[in-house]
């Protein structure tokens, strides 16, 4: 995926796909300690320890229309290229969330410039927060 909101749109759609009622997107960037980062967090409905342990392989799906989900990989593969850190937290009933951090002015990070903010807040502290909170209801994901 050749930018960050491409995979904010590949996690928004597992989400939903997960049966998720509501899709938290928090993007972070905090200049002082040169990093950006991602959190998107669902209410769908989760994965059992064994699935999430495989979540990230780009061998291992659980869809029934191709062998392999690269989605998680590649998010966790460009989080570590660009010296930053990846997270995946979920079980059954309690929903998935993914959290994951980049060097902000790292050459490998993936651009975020084209990423859509639907509310944003700063702090004299030299960070900036965009969130989103979309609902399988919600137009924008028409």
């Amino acid at each position: 995926m050749r930018d960050l909101c491409q995979h904010v749109m590949d996690l928004v759609e597992n989400s939903v796909a997960s049966g998720a009622q509501r899709v938290t997107v928090l993007l972070s960037e905090d200049v002082q300690q040169n990093r950006l980062s991602l959190l998107v967090e669902d209410d769908g409905e989760g994965m059992t320890p064994e699935v999430a342990g495989k979540a990230a392989d780009p061998f291992y799906t659980t869809r029934n229309t191709r062998r392999v989900g690269l989605g998680l990989s590649l998010l966790q593969a460009a989080s570590q290229r660009s010296e930053g850190s990846f997270a995946l937290d979920s079980a059954p009933g309690r929903g998935t969330r993914v959290e994951c951090s980049f060097g902000l002015t790292h050459l490998d990070r993936p651009p975020w410039s084209r990423c859509t903010r639907a509310s944003t807040s700063a702090t004299n502290t030299g960070q900036e927060n965009a969130a989103l909170w979309l609902t399988p209801r919600d137009s924008r994901l028409s």
